[in-house]
Parts: C-alpha cells; sequence; structure tokens
C-alpha cells in the first residue's frame, strides 16, 4: 500500500515537474513571440520612420484594392483626404476624373497601382492630378507584392512630384530656346574651328557663305571659304591664337561663298578649348553693306574736295581776271586809240591791229576761264552747243601739246538746247581731256563734231531717247582705246584707267551724270589700237535762243559831260581819252570819294557816271547809291572784271543802267553809252 502511495506521489511529482517545464516552454514561447511581436512592431516603426522620410511618395493597397498604407510625402503630394477612403471602388467611383492626361481624362483602371493588382509593373512618366483645387504632375510607378504561394496580396504606388522638374525643364528650354537665337544671330556668324575644321558653326554664319543650312559646313576645311591671298594672312593668325602667343585677333579678309562670288568679311576670334584641344571660336560679320557705304562716302569726300577745289580755283581766277583785265583794259584801249592816230595806208597801223588781237584772243581766253570755275550756276537755259564748243576748242588749243591736232567741225547756226553751260564746258573739257591722255605719248587727231539729227523710232537704240531732234556732240581721238570690259565699266564711280596721281575715277561718272540731267544720252565707242569715239546726244530746245550774226554799227559819240572812275591811273587816264575821241567832255578820278565831292559839288554838271566796281574805300555799288541819293535820275554805267555779286541778272535791281565786263573794247563802251543815254 505504502509502495503504491510512493509509486503514486513520484508520478504525480513527475507530472508536475513536466507542467512546469510546459510552463516554461510555454513562457520562453511567449516571451520569443513578445519579442518577435515587439521586433516587428519596432521594424514595422523603422519602416514607417524609413518610408516617411522618403522624399518619394509610397502608396499600398491590398488586393481588394483597399488603401492599406501610404507614407508622409504621399500624404503631403496628394493630401489626406485622398486617402481616407477605403475601397478602391469608392476611390474609382470618386476619383475617376482626378486623374488626366495631358489631352484626354485618364481612366482610374489604367492606374499603375491597379494595374499592379493585375500582374502588371508599369510606369506613367507624366500625368497630371486634380485633387479639388490642387493640380500635381507626378511620375508614378505601380509595383505588384506576391505572397509565398505566388499570389498577389499587395499593390504599391511609387510616385513623386515632378513640379521641380518640369519648372527646371521648363527654365532649361527657355534658356536653350534664348540661347539658341542668340547663336542663331541673324546679324552675325558664330563658328568653331579647330585644326582648320569647321566644327560648329550657327545658321547666320552658313547664310553669309551660301548655305541653306549650317550642317553642310560641319568638317569642311575653313581655307575652301576663303581666297587664296586671304587664306595666308589667315592661317597665320589662327597658328598664333592656337599656339597660345596671342589669345584674340580682329581682322578682315574676302570670304568666298557656295556661288563662288567673294565678299568683305571682319572676324574676331579667340582660343577655346574644344574637346580637350586647342580651338578657334571666332564671330564672323559680312561687311560688305559697310564696304559698299565707305565707297560711297569716299565718293561724296572726293566730290567735295573736287567742288572745294573748284570753288578755289573760282576764287583764284576771279582775282588774276580783275587784275588781268585792267592790264588788258589798258593794253585794248590804247591800241585802239593808237590806231585811231595812225592813217590806214601806215604799216604800223597793221602790226597795231594785230596786237589788238591778240589782245582780244586774250580777253576770249580769260572769259572760258571764268566760264569754266563760275560756281553756283545751275539752271538750264537755251544755249548754242557751237558756242561752248568753240570756246573749249580755244582754251584746248593753249594747253595740250601740239602733237596732239584738234580738228573742230561744230558749224555756225543750229539750233539750241537747253543746257546749262559750265556743265556742258565741263563734259567737253573731261572728254578731251582724257583723250589727250590717250595720245599723251605718241600724238594724234582729236577731233569735236557738231550736227543736228533727227532720231525716229527705229533709229533709237537707247531706251533712255525718245523720238525727235537732237544735237549731236562728237568727241573722237586716235589713242590707245579700250577694251570692252573696260567700256563697261567707265561711267564708275572710281574706276579710273590711269595711274595712281593722275585722277579720281570721278569725271566720267560726273559726264554722266551731268548728260543724264539733260535729258540726253551718251554713248561711247572703242576698240584697243583703234581710239575711242563719245557721242552726247542732247534734245533740241523749241525755245528760241535770239543770237545772230553781229550786225555791223558804226561807232557812235556824243556831247554829253561824264564823269569817268577808275582807281588805276592808266585806265583813268585811257577811258578819259577814249571817251573825248567820241565827243564826249570828260572828267576823270583815280578816287571813288574824290569823285563823289566832285559829283557832290556840282550834280547837274554831269549826264553820265561811268565807275569801276572794285575800288578802295568806296566800291561802284556804293558810289552809285551815294550819286543817287542825290540825284536818282542820274545814268550810270558799271565796270568789272569779276564779280559773283554783280552780273548782267541783277544789276537793274543795285540801281545801275547798264553793266560792262572788262577789259573795255572802245566800240562795246560807246554802243552801251549811247543806249543809255538815248533811253534817257
Amino acid at each position: 500500500m505504502t509502495r503504491n502511495k510512493e509509486s503514486s506521489r513520484e508520478e504525480l511529482l513527475s507530472r508536475l515537474k513536466e507542467l512546469q517545464q510546459q510552463v516554461s516552454k510555454l513562457e520562453t514561447v511567449e516571451t520569443k513571440y513578445k519579442e518577435k511581436k515587439d521586433s516587428l512592431q519596432e521594424n514595422e516603426r523603422k519602416l514607417k520612420q524609413f518610408l516617411d522620410a522618403m522624399p518619394y511618395g509610397v502608396f499600398i493597397v491590398d488586393k481588394e484594392g483597399k488603401p492599406n498604407f501610404s507614407n508622409q510625402a504621399a500624404r503631403e503630394i496628394l493630401g489626406e483626404e485622398y486617402f481616407s477612403y477605403t475601397s478602391y471602388e469608392k476611390l474609382k467611383e470618386s476619383h475617376r476624373s482626378f486623374f488626366s492626361g495631358t489631352h484626354l481624362e485618364y481612366p482610374m483602371q489604367k492606374m499603375p497601382i491597379f494595374r499592379a493588382l493585375k500582374g502588371d509593373r508599369s510606369t506613367i512618366d507624366d500625368i497630371e492630378v486634380h485633387f479639388g483645387d490642387k493640380v500635381v504632375p507626378l511620375e508614378i510607378t505601380g509595383v505588384p507584392v506576391y505572397g509565398k504561394d505566388g499570389e498577389i496580396t499587395h499593390g504599391i504606388s511609387i510616385f513623386f512630384d515632378i513640379s521641380k522638374r518640369k519648372q527646371s525643364r521648363k527654365a532649361r528650354k527657355a534658356s536653350d530656346d534664348k540661347y539658341k537665337r542668340l547663336i542663331d544671330n541673324p546679324l552675325v556668324g558664330i563658328y568653331i574651328a579647330q585644326k582648320h575644321i569647321i566644327k560648329f558653326c550657327n545658321q547666320r554664319f552658313a547664310e553669309i557663305f551660301g548655305y541653306e543650312n549650317s550642317d553642310e559646313l560641319i568638317g569642311k576645311p575653313m581655307r575652301e571659304l576663303v581666297t587664296k591671298s586671304s587664306w595666308k594672312v589667315m592661317e597665320k593668325e589662327v597658328r598664333l591664337r592656337e599656339s597660345g602667343i596671342r589669345e584674340t585677333a580682329n581682322y578682315e579678309f574676302r570670304g568666298v561663298g557656295k556661288d563662288k562670288q567673294t565678299f568683305d568679311v571682319e572676324v574676331l576670334g579667340n582660343r577655346i578649348i574644344y574637346g580637350g584641344q586647342p580651338a578657334i571660336q571666332g564671330i564672323l560679320l559680312d561687311i560688305t553693306e559697310r564696304k559698299l557705304a565707305d565707297l560711297e562716302r569716299q565718293r561724296l569726300e572726293d566730290q567735295l574736295h573736287q567742288v572745294q577745289k573748284m570753288e578755289a580755283i573760282g576764287t583764284l581766277a576771279g582775282g588774276i581776271a580783275h587784275d588781268f583785265n585792267n592790264i588788258l583794259s589798258a593794253i585794248i584801249g590804247y591800241t585802239e586809240l593808237a590806231i585811231s592816230d595812225v592813217p590806214e595806208n601806215i604799216d604800223i597801223r597793221h602790226k597795231l591791229s594785230q596786237v589788238l588781237a591778240a589782245a582780244d584772243r586774250a580777253k576770249e581766253m580769260v572769259k572760258q576761264i571764268l566760264a569754266f570755275s563760275r560756281k553756283g550756276e545751275k539752271e538750264q537755259r537755251p544755249v548754242l552747243l557751237s558756242e561752248i564748243a568753240n570756246e573749249s576748242y580755244n582754251l584746248l588749243r593753249s594747253t595740250l601739246p601740239t602733237t596732239i591736232e584738234i580738228r573742230p567741225d561744230v558749224g555756225q547756226r543750229l539750233n539750241p538746247v537747253m543746257a546749262n553751260p559750265t556743265q556742258i564746258h565741263q563734259v567737253i573739257m573731261n572728254i578731251c581731256t582724257n583723250a589727250a591722255h590717250a595720245m599723251r605719248e605718241k600724238g594724234g587727231l582729236l577731233e569735236i563734231a557738231l550736227k543736228e539729227i533727227k532720231l525716229d523710232p527705229d533709229s533709237i537704240k537707247s531706251k533712255e531717247l525718245t523720238p525727235g531732234r537732237y544735237q549731236q556732240l562728237t568727241i573722237s581721238d586716235t589713242g590707245h582705246g579700250m577694251t570692252p570690259e573696260t567700256i563697261s565699266r567707265i561711267f564708275e564711280p572710281y574706276f579710273t584707267t590711269k595711274e595712281k596721281g593722275e585722277g579720281t575715277g570721278m569725271g566720267l561718272a560726273v559726264v554722266h551724270g551731268i548728260v543724264k540731267n539733260h535729258g540726253g544720252e551718251l554713248t561711247v565707242y572703242s576698240e584697243p589700237g583703234k581710239g575711242t569715239t563719245f557721242h552726247i546726244f542732247l534734245p533740241i530746245t523749241h525755245i528760241e535762243k535770239t543770237i545772230g550774226i553781229e550786225e555791223i554799227v558804226p561807232i557812235q559819240g556824243g556831247k554829253e559831260r561824264v564823269l569817268f572812275v577808275d582807281d588805276e591811273k592808266n585806265l583813268a587816264e585811257m577811258g578819259k581819252q577814249m571817251l573825248e575821241t567820241l565827243g564826249y567832255k570828260v572828267v576823270s578820278r583815280t578816287s571813288s570819294v574824290e569823285a563823289l565831292e566832285a559829283f557832290r559839288s556840282g550834280p547837274g554838271k554831269f549826264d553820265l557816271i561811268i565807275t569801276d566796281q572794285t575800288m578802295p574805300n568806296m566800291t561802284g555799288l556804293r558810289l552809285s547809291r551815294e550819286i543817287r541819293g542825290i540825284r536818282a535820275d542820274m545814268p550810270i554805267i558799271l565796270c568789272t572784271g569779276f564779280s559773283e555779286s554783280v552780273n548782267e541778272e541783277n544789276f537793274r535791281s543795285l540801281g545801275i543802267n547798264a553793266f560792262v565786263m572788262k577789259p573795255i573794247v572802245r566800240k562795246d563802251l560807246s554802243r552801251v553809252i549811247r543806249e543809255v543815254l538815248d533811253k534817257k
């Protein structure tokens, strides 16, 4: 019995021990479970912290589409309210219009997170999420999550706000556009060349050289875009900059376009590193128009210098003419007085006549010089070309060498043309001077011919001329002639075949302009070695110029009382004697002040005043005004050798009855005196 009790007790203790062991095991399991649970919670906490710290939005749904998790970034991007829905259906129903593409509404079922629940991994690069008033551009990726059995348990959506990226992309595009506009500047060409090969160029660079696209020039050698002479300079400059000896350079060269035409270019280049190697970056400017503007400015400056020179010549000629005319007045006047005292059958009378003829030629020469250099004469009037041609011939004969024969054939009585005498004189002198230059070595023949022709529609070769009657002035020479290439350019400004310093190249350009301004035409024919012929056509005017053969009128005198004034003593004496031979009673004075006093002392003693214009103390015009102030009806004749302020057109407005140019000729003076006195 006792053994049974002991056996039961031992068994009970054994069971208790087993129970204690099981409890201990349970406690251990519970502890491990708790530890594992705590560990999982800690990992979950850490994972949540990690996901919340991520800049990307993370959104997890279960296989039913029920929102399971969203990190902090997701809630900040889309808003807390977005994740308050408990099922996919409600989410789909409520947000079906919140997701949209650029143009079309994007269906919810195609969103990556819901496609992930079907096993698809997908990404949308750029989609706008509309939630209330909030619009957020996103990049979204959907990833499926599989369980141990291979079944999909969850769907994960990873997304991030790409607003800054889009802004950056937009800013970069704006910067790129700005840079492109800068690079494709329509004013300058930009290029990069390495080892004389073009590596980059903008559109303007291509346009300057006549190419449609800049790609056509990539890889092209620079030497193909410049002339040979320019390449020598350019190659040297490039070598200096690529070697680092010179950082920048600015120079001009002649470019060669795709069509092989050349033009002027200016380049500013500097040394850069391109692809790790030295290269040249250049800014190119087409300066063709600037060059043309420079040429035009130079042409205008040359014209201005020519005008200033002609003005200076005119001023000089005026001064010389005044003194020379005074000398000629004395020579002509005293010679005429001497001839009148010598009987006709005496040999000395013939000799004096030759002196008078020579002095008369000198007088005409002075007149021609004044006509050639006179400024301000722009108006056109009816003129006889034969007169201007004869004046030009006389001037040329005295200036050209005797090795050149001048043969005029200008006629005597042809119809007038509307022209500016000085400019036509300039045309003739310029062409004749060029002709003389072409014959300066061997001499030759210069012919000046004038004839009247009628042009009908069939005979007109120039589009500038209309049918009608013209004066044709022909100037031809037997010089070295010109080639067709030279003829095609002779009317261009600055073109000249003369050596440097012998001409400006403006002469024939001006001649051409003058003829055109007169409604005429200028043609030229020439062959090398066969001389040159110019034809000038000027239309005949219907306005008649009253020019006839000078009538031979006997010299008339009178008995009136004349006050003759000239500051040159010999001229005052000569004038007194000349007028006395005509029967006038003459008082002469060499001082305008003394002449005024003589008149003031007896205004009724004189019937006529003849006074020189240029005198010290008081000019002839001022003397005339003083005399008219004393006696308003006093006839006055003014004499001058040269004056810009007094001429035949305006002397009457100055209170002068008549105007006589020096040198004074006896027959001219006697005629003018009678005209003035007889009118009175």
